[in-house]
C-alpha cells in the first residue's frame, strides 16, 4: 500500500472529532460573549451576582472549615477568609470570592437590617437570623433590590414600594 486513500473515502474519525471540537470552542466562546452582553449594572444584576456570590461562600465554608466575611464600602465589596496561622483576616485565594468586585458608582451597597454592622461572618453554624443587604442607586430607592442571607442560601428580590 502506498498510503493514498480513496478520493471518495470520506473522512476518518480523526478528523470529524477535530472539526466537532473546533465547533463545540467556537460555540461556547460564543455563548458566553453573548452572556456578557445582557450582564446589566443595574440594581437587579448586581443583587443576583451578590446572591450567587454569597451561596458560593456558604458552600465554601461548608467544604473547608475556614471561616468567611463579606466587607463592602462605596465602592464594592469582596470576600476574606481566616487566616488561623496568622491570626488575621486575607483576601481569598480563590478568584471568584477573592477579587474585589466594583460596583458602578451609581449603586451603593449596604445592610438595611443593620446599618453600622460590616462586615457579615460567613461560618458554618446553625442558621441564623437573615441578614438583609440592599442594592440601590445612590440617588434613590427606585429599583432597588433585597439580598437575603441567612448563612445557608441567598435571595434576591426586588424591594416592594
Amino acid at each position: 500500500m502506498t498510503g493514498r486513500r480513496d478520493p471518495r473515502s470520506g473522512f476518518s474519525l480523526i478528523e470529524v472529532l477535530v472539526v466537532l471540537a473546533i465547533v463545540a470552542v467556537m460555540t461556547g466562546a460564543s455563548v458566553l460573549g453573548l452572556g456578557a452582553l445582557d450582564r446589566g449594572a443595574g440594581p437587579e444584576a448586581e443583587a443576583m451576582r451578590l446572591a450567587d456570590r454569597l451561596r458560593l461562600a456558604a458552600d465554601e465554608v461548608l467544604v473547608t472549615p475556614t471561616p468567611l466575611a463579606l466587607v463592602w464600602d462605596a465602592s464594592g465589596y469582596r470576600f476574606i477568609a481566616w487566616d488561623a496561622r496568622d491570626a488575621a483576616w486575607r483576601d481569598h485565594a480563590q478568584a471568584a470570592l477573592g477579587t474585589a468586585h466594583r460596583l458602578p458608582a451609581s449603586l451603593r451597597l449596604g445592610r438595611e437590617d443593620q446599618p453600622e454592622r460590616n462586615p457579615i461572618l460567613i461560618t458554618p453554624d446553625l442558621p441564623r437570623p437573615p441578614v438583609v443587604l440592599r442594592l440601590a442607586d445612590a440617588g434613590g430607592d427606585a429599583g432597588a433590590w433585597r439580598v437575603s442571607f441567612d448563612g445557608f442560601a441567598a435571595t434576591a428580590a426586588p424591594v416592594e414600594r
